[in-house]
């Protein structure tokens, strides 16, 4: 099965080499870049430009040689996407007529290096960005092979904050009718604002996550995927996963292990607002979720119960009673309609910890209402907009009856601590599945504030992430409640 990976470009092979990328790979490298052309850069006086396309030439054949020995396509973007991470002035580079990537391409099918799929498209990663598909020819194959290189080179993540890892944003604007859209993403520490840490402090924290994400990133890579179950045809799940490879096997499908690999995204510049993990996998549906298996092995769900309330009473130092329901704030004696009250309440929870607008607060209570009627219940839009639910009489009362159950910690309700609260919860998933890998070579996988882990090892997943939450300080030596699925 072929997997695919996005060329990267924090491979630190500039001024001091690394010592993990041989010298003879650079130097292969560099051969191949057309002396007529170096010529006519050094002639026009542009030994900066010439300095980038060495670099860039030098990241395309270390990807090639990682694509021959991983069996992977590379993947590379042909659009501005492509050099934003890396500071390179498109336009700068194009000045003279020089197309950076797409010419070194272009040099490497003349010279018969590389197969080139020109114009891939790709719905689910790039929205309207053009790709590219490039694998090794036997004539390179056979070069990489004298090299003789045991194995492939792993990257050595810089400081810069947009890459494939770890993404942070800028604080989200608004726009019309108080929609929020998410800030652009940052591109170096430099840009980090109002943050109370050293500048160092913050690149000592930024490849600290970064080394151990691409350590979760390289297991998963290295694990096989199943659906078990099938109950769906295999048109369903390409069709779902795209252009991501599937293969069915008898009663299961084999999923690629891209559609796992996870990165971390920050809400804000201070590393402390957001921080889950995210990965494809978590689009897909709880039904077909819980038919997964990694590696052979039957997965356990743990769900943080209640996290977000819960972190809060321990913040100040209390917990909530046994007695309390926590979603209990309407209640009906049809089980499935008791059952839909509850799903709204927690999300109405959701958004008081991380709205601070009352007004847009009711605006999305009512979405949420009238999303979750529909999706239950076939109602015509008209009743249901008509109806005692949708009043702003019975949106009121439910907020301030939610607001009012959780007396105690009330005062956090509209100050945006939401993000916050997504922050400690990535810290403890991020530890516990990097020290489930450390520690005994199993992997367990992010589903929002769950995380999957095969049946072994529950005991041990549940003791590591209580380790960490009882040495975070502020929470007061308290524990997280977790329920086992």
């Amino acid at each position: 099965m072929s997997n695919f990976q996005f060329i990267n470009l924090n491979y630190n092979i500039q001024k001091n080499l690394d010592k993990t990328i041989p010298i003879e790979l650079l130097k292969f490298a560099d051969s191949i870049y057309d002396k007529y052309e170096v010529f006519k850069i050094i002639k026009n006086n542009n030994k900066t430009i010439l300095k980038k396309y060495f670099y860039l030439n030098r990241i395309l054949i270390i990807n090639l040689f990682n694509g021959y020995k991983l069996n992977t396509h590379i993947r590379y973007g042909r659009s501005y996407q492509f050099y934003k991470n890396n500071k390179i002035n498109k336009n700068q580079l194009n000045k003279y007529g020089y197309k950076t990537i797409i010419k070194l391409i272009d040099l490497y099918s003349k010279n018969n290096l590389i197969y080139n799929n020109i114009g891939y498209y790709d719905k689910k990663n790039c929205k309207n960005n053009l790709l590219s598909r490039i694998f090794p020819k036997q004539i390179l194959i056979q070069k990489f092979k004298n090299m003789n290189i045991i194995d492939y080179i792993q990257p050595k993540y810089t400081d810069n904050l947009s890459d494939d890892l770890i993404i942070v944003r800028e604080k989200h604007k608004k726009i019309r009718s108080n929609v929020k859209i998410p800030g652009k993403c940052l591109q170096t520490i430099e840009e980090l604002k109002n943050s109370k840490e050293s500048i160092n402090k913050l690149k000592i924290k930024v490849l600290g996550i970064k080394e151990n994400i691409f350590i979760i990133n390289q297991k998963i890579l290295n694990s096989e995927f199943k659906i078990l179950n099938c109950y769906k045809p295999e048109q369903y799940y390409k069709n779902l996963f795209y252009n991501h490879s599937i293969i069915e096997v008898d009663s299961y499908f084999i999923l690629s292990p891209v559609l796992f690999l996870i990165k971390r995204i920050f809400n804000n510049s201070s590393l402390t607002y957001g921080g889950r993990l995210y990965s494809q996998f978590q689009l897909l549906n709880k039904e077909i979720r819980n038919n997964l298996i990694i590696n052979n092995k039957s997965l356990k769900s743990l769900d943080f119960s209640a996290s977000h309330i819960r972190l809060l009473y321990h913040l100040n130092n209390k917990e909530i009673s046994n007695n309390n329901d926590i979603y209990g704030v309407r209640f009906s004696n049809d089980e499935y309609f008791n059952k839909m009250l509850r799903k709204i309440t927690k999300k109405i929870i959701f958004i008081l910890l991380n709205s601070k607008n009352q007004y847009y607060t009711r605006k999305l209570v009512y979405n949420i209402i009238f999303q979750q009627f529909k999706k239950n219940y076939e109602i015509d839009d008209n009743i249901l907009k008509n109806s005692e639910y949708l009043s702003l009489e019975f949106i009121n009362n439910w907020i301030n009856d939610t607001i009012n159950n959780f007396e105690e910690v009330k005062q956090y309700f509209f100050t945006g601590i939401g993000l916050r609260l997504q922050y400690i919860e990535g810290e403890l998933l991020q530890y516990a599945i990097y020290n489930l890998i450390k520690d005994y070579d199993t992997l367990a996988i992010p589903v929002h504030d769950e995380i999957l882990v095969s049946e072994d090892y529950v005991d041990k997943c549940i003791e590591i992430i209580n380790y960490k939450y009882k040495n975070i300080k502020i929470l007061n030596n308290f524990s997280p409640t977790i329920n086992i699925y």
